[in-house]
């Protein structure tokens, strides 16, 4: 059910954010301040969607079956009794918005909530015919723009959770195609850790991260 994206994947801007990428995918000249104008008449036929918990990076070619980097997306599980049996996890992630040399100027950092996909008996309705959609699509959190320049003290760029006007998380759906990797953020704080982090809530509370380069060899050459 789309309630239990809504919900259970704390995706409360799934149903609107679908809408607006629907309309901004038919046509791409409409102006962004009158997305919401024509997505109040986007209806969705549709009451649940497919989702997958995970998505894998692989080069057959080069490394066979091994998975070079992964990003989980899914909510707590509870066992029949109530008990939470699992934690929720949904990463980050970087995101390319267009085509550049500048990754600072061209990407951004989301919180996929949500990899998901719209069954081909729905598209008939929502995309025209002659019109290729993505496969897979993803709902991610944003993070703000990457500032022009790292730290000074730490030498790693240092971004916060981006909000919309009325306070809620500004969020969007995009292709899935069009996330890089994932990435790593940590805590940004002054003192001793507050007692209420964890990492399921760390995410939610904390209110900026620094983009660690040091994740791994492919961070460090691309992202220094």
């Amino acid at each position: 059910m789309l309630e239990d994206i809504q919900q259970g994947y704390h995706a409360v801007s799934f149903r609107h954010a679908l809408k607006l990428f629907l309309v901004q995918y038919r046509d791409p000249s409409i102006p962004l301040n009158q997305l919401d104008d024509y997505a109040q008449f986007v209806v969705l036929p549709f009451k649940s969607l497919p989702v997958w918990q995970k998505l894998k990076f692989v080069n057959p070619d080069l490394f066979g079956k091994k998975t070079l980097d992964s990003i989980s997306a899914y909510p707590r599980k509870y066992n029949r009794k109530g008990d939470m049996i699992r934690e929720a996890r949904f990463d980050t992630a970087l995101v390319s918005l267009r085509e550049g040399d500048d990754w600072r100027k061209c990407s951004r950092i989301g919180r996929v909530r949500v990899i998901f996909s719209i069954p081909p008996q729905h598209l008939s309705t929502l995309i025209p015919p002659n019109l290729a959609f993505p496969s897979h699509l993803a709902y991610v959190e944003w993070f703000t723009k990457f500032p022009t320049a790292p730290e000074t003290s730490s030498g790693l760029y240092c971004v916060k959770r981006e909000m919309t006007r009325g306070g809620g998380r500004s969020a969007s759906i995009v292709s899935l195609d069009s996330i890089v990797r994932s990435v790593h953020l940590f805590p940004k704080w002054g003192g001793s850790v507050p007692a209420e982090w964890t990492s399921e809530t760390v995410l939610d509370t904390a209110s900026s991260f620094l983009l660690n380069i040091f994740k791994d060899d492919h961070s460090y050459f691309n992202l220094a």
